[in-house]
């Protein structure tokens, strides 16, 4: 049998909350950094951070500012 002619008879259930092939077996290990924990404390300090930019009219220099900050992060963690 084709793959294709197989693909198409299999429903595939999108609902299921496990990830296949998933190298973890129970949780990820400590310190990794997952993109939960990376949102839980970049959201927060995003949010206080244009919000203080707004209100002292300095939104462009704080872009400005971010930007330098994460482009040297993506340099030494190269």
């Amino acid at each position: 049998m084709h793959w294709w002619k197989s693909s198409f008879r299999e429903p595939i259930d999108f609902r299921d909350d496990s990830m296949p092939g998933s190298p973890y077996l129970d949780e990820p290990p400590k310190g990794l950094l997952t993109w939960p924990r990376v949102l839980r404390f970049s959201i927060p300090a995003l949010l206080v951070t244009s919000s203080l930019a707004l209100a002292f009219d300095v939104v462009f220099e704080t872009l400005i500012g971010i930007t330098v900050l994460l482009t040297m992060t993506a340099l030494i963690r190269r």
